[in-house]
């Protein structure tokens, strides 16, 4: 009997021993569990804060890329929108100059006096064919056409020939002053 005592108590020990280890096992695997879970949960925690950041950054990048964008758009816009201009001012040179040469052909034209006769006369019509104004005509024009021009019996002065052509009429009395030379209206266009 003592023998089966003994191995009760070797087994009963086995038993303990064995329930031990299971209990421990469980415990293991319980702490594991609860490491592993909290280390999940710090991953995910710095992961999130990563993903943060990194959204931040590339948000970040994406408005300087935006930004430098908009800014070379603009630059880019401002330069189109000068050398357009710039080309339009050369065509708008150009042409001056062209229209410039076809009015002083013009000028050397039959029709020429036919145009300064409506010309001055349509000034002297604005202030009532008044004596007392004086018509203004290039020296080319006056002495080409001067004895059409004397049969106005009014004062007729000289323009430089740099105004190609046409009148002015000056009124002093009147207050008026006409320009309908061929070179102001040239300058208006």
């Amino acid at each position: 009997m003592e023998d089966f005592t003994f191995m009760d108590l070797d087994n009963k020990i086995k038993k303990f021993e064995q329930s031990c280890e299971r209990l421990a096992q469980i415990d293991a695997e319980k702490l594991n569990e609860k490491i592993n879970t909290e280390i999940e949960e710090q991953i995910n925690v710095e992961l999130t804060e990563y993903v943060k950041k990194q959204e931040a950054s590339y948000k970040k990048q994406c408005e300087k890329i935006v930004k430098d964008y908009n800014k070379a758009l603009f630059e880019y816009e401002v330069e189109c929108k000068k050398n357009v201009q710039n080309v339009k001012n050369i065509i708008k040179k150009e042409l001056k100059e062209e229209v410039k040469r076809k009015l002083q052909i013009f000028n050397e034209k039959e029709e020429y006096l036919q145009y300064l006769i409506k010309t001055i006369n349509d000034s002297l019509n604005v202030v009532n064919n008044d004596n007392s104004s004086i018509i203004f005509v290039t020296n080319n024009d006056k002495q080409k056409y001067e004895e059409v021009l004397n049969r106005y019996n009014i004062k007729i002065d000289v323009l430089d020939n740099d105004f190609i052509g046409g009148c002015k009429l000056k009124n002093d009395k009147l207050g008026v002053i006409i320009d309908n030379t061929l070179k102001t209206n040239l300058d208006e266009i």
